[in-house]
């Protein structure tokens, strides 16, 4: 049975029992690789910046219950996809097609 205590969330232990989180960070970049090599990313600092600044506070509220992972965005080149998603370990992906429509 998992025990609660102080001030860790459901999530947070029932998170570490089933999933490590290396094993989750591991994951989460093997599947990057594949999806990388689908998709162009887009190469704009500035954007990258202003989108990163959008999702501070979502980040920062994710951070209360997963302390230890690096949240990172990336933005992908496609006019077509109106989409964003994220994969396990704090990956992060947005369409431009989603940007624009924003």
């Amino acid at each position: 049975m998992v025990g609660v205590s102080g001030g860790a969330s459901v999530r947070q232990v029932l998170g570490r029992e089933l999933v490590p989180l290396q094993m989750e960070v591991e994951l989460g970049q093997q599947l990057a690789q594949q999806i990388k090599a689908e998709h162009t990313v887009l190469r704009d600092a500035e954007l990258q910046r202003y989108v990163r600044f959008l999702a501070q506070p979502l980040i920062e509220h994710a951070w209360a219950d997963r302390p230890g992972i690096d949240y990172r965005i990336t933005i992908f080149d496609d006019d077509t996809q109106v989409n964003a998603f994220a994969l396990p370990g704090g990956l992060m992906y947005v369409f431009t097609g989603l940007l624009l429509l924003a």
